[in-house]
């Protein structure tokens, strides 16, 4: 197993799919009573377990990208 994948926390992993499903990260970090900026750390952290980008980090826009898209389902 990856050794930073062995590191996930499924809290982290959590946000992430509230996000894909509300396609906002504020409004994510809102329903898990986190800050903007703890989510955002949250994200980075589930993207560097799996090595690769999994959404765009645009302001006020949350999208999945194709390896996002791919892992959603698994992670759900």
């Amino acid at each position: 197993m990856n050794s930073l994948l062995s590191h996930l926390r499924l809290a982290d992993l959590e946000l992430l799919i509230t996000a894909a499903h509300l396609k906002s990260l504020g409004k994510a970090a809102l329903f898990h009573n986190l800050s903007q900026s703890a989510a955002s750390a949250a994200i980075f952290r589930v993207e560097a377990a799996f090595g690769r980008a999994l959404c765009t980090h645009e302001k006020r826009r949350f999208r999945l990208t194709h390896e996002g898209m791919a892992l959603l389902p698994k992670a759900e």
